[in-house]
């Protein structure tokens, strides 16, 4: 059977209120979101957003300078709302290995560097509803690394109702 490597460059970013650096190294992630963010405020609106973000690619893939983007509702299309230049030398780092057994010869290791960044934005300034983007530029090739859906939430109306446990509307 087949096996197929993972597809790099690759990444993900984790949207969050806090990230706390424990003493052991741990890393705590606090008020974790799942692809959306209710606000109670209207728009125009500042929050705490804080993200952790993993850019991955296969050992000596590639020499091309890395920036790390982040868009918000309101640039789009323009410059992004943070950037910055990425250290290359996690590239130099010994790779860990995602996929292989004591069988495997070295080419045949799945072998991976990866960088990670906890960025954290204590007043951002949201104009609009929309989303926030975040992506690494390696050369020419732009990277998604994920997304977060920014809404208000709904304010609720006397017919929307609710429902009690036991499945009937309270009035």
């Amino acid at each position: 059977m087949k096996s197929l490597f993972r597809a790099t460059p690759c990444g993900d970013t984790i949207f969050c209120d806090d990230v706390r650096h424990e003493v052991t190294g741990k890393v705590t992630l606090v008020g974790v979101y799942g692809g959306y963010m209710f606000l109670m405020a209207p728009f125009p609106a500042k929050v705490k957003l804080a993200m952790r973000i993993t850019y991955q690619e296969h050992k000596g893939e590639s020499d091309d300078p890395l920036q790390l983007h982040v868009y918000l509702p309101d640039n789009k299309d323009g410059e992004p709302h943070f950037k910055t230049d990425v250290p290359l030398d996690f590239r130099k780092a010994v790779p860990f290995i995602i996929e292989g057994d004591d069988e495997n010869t070295a080419e045949e290791l799945d072998q991976v560097v990866s960088v990670v960044f906890h960025l954290e934005m204590n007043e951002l300034n949201l104009p609009k509803p929309g989303r926030i983007r975040v992506r690494m530029v390696r050369g020419d090739t732009v990277v998604r690394l994920g997304s977060l859906t920014v809404s208000q939430l709904p304010t609720p109306s006397p017919s929307m109702g609710v429902i009690e446990a036991s499945g009937t509307p309270a009035i």
